[in-house]
């Protein structure tokens, strides 16, 4: 159950900062493609959510191994 708490926290504070959109730029200067996420701007912070959860899981996963 903590991790999913540890989840929705990281997600909340993630919200502001989908609240700051801006026009394409780039690969895909429309920004209506996937295009535009492939961006080092947008993939890069993408890619540490996923690791943080995904450690953040694994982590979960372990505590209850070992209890």
């Amino acid at each position: 159950m903590r991790a999913r708490s540890l989840i929705a926290v990281a997600s909340s504070l993630a919200i502001p900062a989908l609240a700051s959109a801006h026009p394409g730029h780039g690969l895909d200067p429309s920004g209506t493609t996937l295009l535009h996420a492939l961006e080092p701007e947008h993939a890069l912070p993408l890619l540490a959510v996923v690791a943080a959860s995904a450690l953040v899981w694994r982590l979960a996963a372990a505590s209850r191994r070992s209890d």
